[in-house]
C-alpha cells in the first residue's frame, strides 16, 4: 500500500475509534482494604500508555490478543450470605489487544466485563480503544479512548487533570480510564511537547477541551508545565507543574495546580484562585544476596478545594498524609513486614494497617495482622465502612490473615475487633492471565 492510501487509512480509524469509544468509568472499589496489594486487575502490554514520541513500535503483521480473569467468592460469616466482591477484587473478564501492521501504525483496545453477581451477568466498558500514527518519526498522533496521567503521586494527584477516575487509594497502581481525545506530540530535546483536544462527553465545540505539557530533563531531574482550558468554563482553567529528582538517596517528587474556580459545581466549594499541590518520595534498598528488599513511600497532599464537609466527596478536606513501608525476606528468614497509614488531617480520620508475612517456599505466603478505621463519626475514612456502625468513637478495626497459593489464589479472612455491627468475613480470589 503507497503511503499516502495508508495514511489515509491510518487517519479514517482515527476517526472511527474516537467515534465509537465509550465513556466508562473504572468499576467501582470495595473499601474492605485486606492487604491493598494483589495483581493488576487488567493486564495490557508494558508500552499501552506509552509515547511515539519516546519509543519505537516494532512492525508486527500480527494481532496479539490477551486477557485476564477474576473470581471471587466472598462468605458472610455471621448470616452465610455469599458476595462477589472484596475489597478492591470483583469479578470481571478483561480483554485487550494490539496490532502493529508498520512502524508508524498501531491500534490498541482494553476492555472489562464485569460481573457483579454468581449469575455471571454484567456489563462491558471500554477502557482504552485508540489508533497511533507516526509522520516522520517526528509527529505523533494518537486519536481515541486513552490514557492521559500527568501527574506523580502515589495516593493523590492534584496534577492528573485529565483522568476521568482518581486514584484508587486500596489499589493505587491500578489502571485508570482517560479521556476521548485527539492527542498530538513530538520530541523535543530529551523532553517532549504534547497538545491534547478531549471530546469526552461534547456535545459542540464549545464543549471541547484544550490542554497542552511540555516535559523537559535537566540533569537528573525532570520538569512539566502545562494547562487546560475549555471555553464553555464547565470545568475551571488550570496550570499544571510538576518535578522530580533525586536528592539524599530519595526519589522526590511535586506537582502543583492552580485553577480559576474549582470546576466542581456538585457541592459547595470556594470560588476565585485555588491552589493545590502534593509532595512526597519513594525509597527502595535491594540486596545484592537476597538478604533484604526493602520499599518506602511517604506523600502529603494540600487540597485548596477542600469542601468544609469531608465526606461529602472522598478526598476532600484540605490536608491529607499518607506513609507506607514493605520489607521482604529480612535476613533471609523468609519473613516480611507490611504496613501502611493514610489520613485526612483536616477531619482526624484514617485508615492503617499492619500485617508480618511468612514465605517458606514460592508459592505459599501467609500474612497476619490488622486494620483500622478511625475518625469521628461521618468522617471520610469512617464513612466509607459501609455494613459497619462505628459508634460515637467512628474506629472499626479487624484481625485480618491471608493464605496465598500458587501465586493466583489467595483465601483472606477479615474478623471484626471493634464496630457493632461488623461482619466477619471469608474470601477466596482466583486471578488468571492468558
Amino acid at each position: 500500500m503507497r503511503r499516502m492510501d495508508l495514511v489515509r487509512a491510518a487517519m479514517a480509524t482515527a476517526a472511527c475509534l474516537a467515534s465509537l469509544a465509550v465513556t466508562s468509568p473504572l468499576h467501582a472499589q470495595s473499601d474492605e482494604e485486606l492487604f491493598g496489594g494483589g495483581t493488576t486487575v487488567v493486564a495490557a502490554p508494558p508500552d499501552t500508555t506509552r509515547d511515539l514520541a519516546t519509543s519505537t513500535f516494532e512492525e508486527s503483521k500480527t494481532v496479539v490478543i490477551g486477557g485476564d480473569i477474576t473470581i471471587v467468592q466472598s462468605v458472610d460469616l455471621w448470616n452465610g450470605t455469599i458476595s462477589q466482591t472484596r475489597g478492591f477484587w470483583s469479578q470481571n473478564l478483561g480483554l485487550n489487544f494490539d496490532t502493529r501492521p508498520t512502524d508508524d501504525f498501531r491500534v490498541h483496545g482494553r476492555g472489562m466485563y464485569e460481573m457483579p453477581n454468581s449469575l455471571m451477568s454484567g456489563t462491558f466498558s471500554v477502557q482504552e480503544l485508540f489508533a497511533d500514527l507516526s509522520w516522520n518519526r517526528t509527529v505523533h498522533l494518537r486519536a481515541g479512548k486513552q490514557a492521559a496521567n500527568w501527574g506523580l503521586g502515589y495516593w493523590w494527584s492534584p496534577a492528573d487533570i485529565l483522568s476521568l477516575t482518581p486514584i484508587d487509594q486500596s489499589d493505587p497502581t491500578a489502571l485508570r480510564s482517560g479521556p476521548v481525545a485527539l492527542k498530538v506530540s513530538l520530541p523535543i530535546g530529551l523532553g517532549q511537547a504534547s497538545a491534547y483536544a478531549t471530546t469526552q462527553g461534547a456535545a459542540s465545540i464549545d464543549q471541547v477541551g484544550f490542554a497542552a505539557r511540555c516535559e523537559f530533563v535537566v540533569g537528573d531531574s525532570e520538569f512539566g508545565v502545562g494547562g487546560y482550558w475549555r471555553k464553555d468554563n464547565t470545568v475551571a482553567p488550570r496550570l499544571v507543574g510538576t518535578a522530580s529528582l533525586r536528592f539524599l538517596g530519595l526519589d522526590w517528587y511535586a506537582e502543583a495546580v492552580g485553577s480559576n474556580g474549582s470546576g466542581a459545581p456538585d457541592i459547595s466549594l470556594p470560588g476565585g484562585l485555588l491552589f493545590q499541590g502534593a509532595a512526597g518520595f519513594s525509597w527502595s534498598d535491594k540486596d545484592k544476596e537476597g538478604r533484604w528488599d526493602l520499599r518506602a513511600n511517604g506523600e502529603y497532599y494540600y487540597n485548596g478545594r477542600g469542601a468544609a464537609d469531608a465526606a461529602a466527596i472522598s478526598g476532600h478536606g484540605w490536608n491529607h498524609a499518607g506513609a507506607s513501608f514493605a520489607a521482604e525476606g529480612l535476613g533471609s528468614s523468609k519473613l516480611g513486614v507490611d504496613a501502611e497509614w493514610r489520613s485526612n488531617l483536616s477531619d482526624a480520620s484514617g485508615y492503617a494497617r499492619a500485617v508480618a508475612a511468612y514465605e517458606p517456599v514460592a508459592d505459599f505466603r501467609l500474612e497476619a495482622g490488622c486494620m483500622a478505621y478511625y475518625g469521628p463519626d461521618g468522617s471520610e475514612y469512617t464513612a466509607v465502612v459501609e455494613g459497619i456502625d462505628c459508634g460515637s468513637s467512628g474506629a472499626a478495626t479487624y484481625a485480618v490473615a491471608s493464605l496465598r497459593l500458587w501465586k493466583r489464589t489467595t483465601l483472606d479472612i477479615a474478623y471484626p475487633l471493634i464496630g457493632d455491627g461488623a461482619r466477619p468475613r471469608l474470601s477466596l480470589v482466583f486471578f488468571g492471565q492468558f
